[in-house]
């Protein structure tokens, strides 16, 4: 679709309006949107993306990931935060940590668990119930809560017994 404004560039912005109680749809270039001043109108999941990055700006990580560039694109951690992309597929392992940090924020795990098929339902849950568990006895052990460790572990024992 070709800009309705100069008739040449292809389309890429949609502008709603409202004229003498009629609805208007425009739809314009990226240049002649700037030119009547749409350009501002930024993408709002683009901008959500870039606000969870600018949150890990508190991380310290961040500081020295900044310096850290993808040796097949080249990019940077400081553009990777600005376009909230990733350059290549190689850039998921360079910056392994923020993009890390920022699933956690917005997922609040950086691992997929998903829905629990009905068929399989009990043996799914009572494995995410051990690994629960696990999770909580190391937890218990760290902080020399060994009453709570044993009976965690009473527990665990329990739940694989049924296996």
């Amino acid at each position: 679709m070709k800009c309705d404004r100069c008739k040449v560039n292809p389309a890429t912005i949609q502008v709603k309006t409202i004229q003498d109680g009629n609805k208007v749809d425009m739809y314009l270039c990226q240049q002649c949107a700037a030119e009547t001043g749409h350009s501002t109108m930024n993408n709002p999941f683009e901008d959500f993306f870039k606000s969870l990055l600018d949150l890990s700006k508190e991380n310290q990580k961040s500081k020295v990931k900044a310096e850290v560039i993808c040796p097949m694109c080249n990019m940077t951690y400081k553009d990777f935060r600005k376009i909230g992309k990733v350059g290549c597929a190689n850039c998921y392992r360079v910056f392994d940590d923020e993009i890390n940090y920022v699933l956690k924020r917005i997922h609040g795990s950086t691992g997929h668990v998903g829905k629990i098929p009905e068929i399989a339902g009990e043996t799914i849950k009572r494995k995410r119930e051990i690994n629960r568990l696990k999770e909580a006895l190391k937890k218990a052990i760290e902080t020399e809560a060994y009453e709570d460790a044993v009976e965690l572990r009473d527990q665990i024992k329990a739940l694989e017994k049924e296996e």
